[in-house]
Order: structure tokens, then sequence, then C-alpha cells
């Protein structure tokens, strides 16, 4: 059975975990990750929702440094707004996420995890539905080690290169789809 429009007037309850994925790579990757402003957002250019209900989010921006909040996203399935909550440490600071680091031939390739936290749904066409979850934003790539650098950090590399270059976002939890009113 296709998923239900949420602009019909007869949705039948529909119960099922809803997911948003977006992950971009590359040259817009690598773009996003040496980007000097910490409170510049993330440029993913689209992501789909599956689920109870499906879609897909373009252009798609995740907000800079802000650590909770609300964000309404343009969907092709109507407007979604979500509040958000970091529940990362880390995301109140203005130091870099702490990485998974490996290097050879001069070049450190990391691992890391920018943000994670929990979301529920407030607002939009979504609001025939009930929704909450958990989010998580992760990023990889590989750059030069600094002259005269030894130890691979955030603070003794140049500029991470496009090839393996990647971010990704997920969020997902139960959503309830109820009978459109």
């Amino acid at each position: 059975m296709p998923p239900p429009s949420l602009s019909g007037s007869t949705v039948p309850k529909m119960t099922g975990t809803e997911t948003i994925s977006s992950q971009v790579t590359g040259s817009a990757a690598a773009a996003n990750l040496n980007n000097q402003d910490q409170n510049a957002p993330l440029v993913l250019g689209s992501a789909a929702l599956s689920g109870p209900v499906t879609g897909t989010i373009k252009p798609f921006t995740l907000g800079g440094n802000s650590s909770k909040g609300t964000v309404t996203w343009q969907t092709t399935a109507g407007p979604l707004s979500v509040y958000h909550a970091s529940t990362d440490p880390a995301s109140t600071s203005n130091a870099p996420p702490l990485a998974t680091w490996a290097t050879a031939s001069g070049k450190c390739h990391f691992t890391t995890t920018f943000d994670y936290g929990t979301f529920r749904q407030v607002a939009g066409s979504f609001v025939a539905t009930t929704w909450s979850g958990t989010y998580k934003i992760t990023a990889e790539g590989t750059a030069p080690l600094d002259k005269g650098k030894t130890a691979c950090s955030f603070g003794s590399v140049g500029a991470v290169e496009a090839d393996g270059a990647s971010i990704t976002f997920t969020a997902s939890g139960p959503m309830t789809v109820k009978k459109a009113s």
C-alpha cells in the first residue's frame, strides 16, 4: 500500500518508522567541511523522507551553531517543522568535534560526529501526524598534515580534499499518521 498524502481528506491511521536521510559527497562535502565560518549552515542539496510519509526536501540545509531550536523545511509532502535539541555536550562549544584519525603518506583521514540529539514535530502539513526521534550528523574526509606537524587533529591539517569527503544526516523515529480533519 503506498504511503498516504497528508493533503488528502481521509488519511487512514498508519504507524511506522519515518526517516529523513541526506548525504553530500566529494567537492560539495569538502566545501562544507572547509568553510571557516562555524555558524554557516551545512548545505546538503536534498534529503529523502521514507516511512509512513514519503517525500523530498530540496534544497536542504542544517543550521549552523545552534544547539536547539525550530527549523521548517519545505518538502514535496508539505511543510515540516521540527524542534531539535542537541544532546552532544560539544555542541555548545566552539571547539572542533572529537574525531578518529588515521595517518598514511602524510595525509590524515578523520571520521567524526558533528552533532546528535532529539527532535519532535511541531507544525506544518505534517501536523496530521505525531513524530519524534533522534538525529545524527557525521562526516569523514582526508586532509594533508601541515608542514612540521606530526599528529593529526583539526588544528594540524590543511583543507579537506574532495576525494572521499562526505557528510551524512539522518533523523528517525516513530510516526503515526492520523485521519485528516
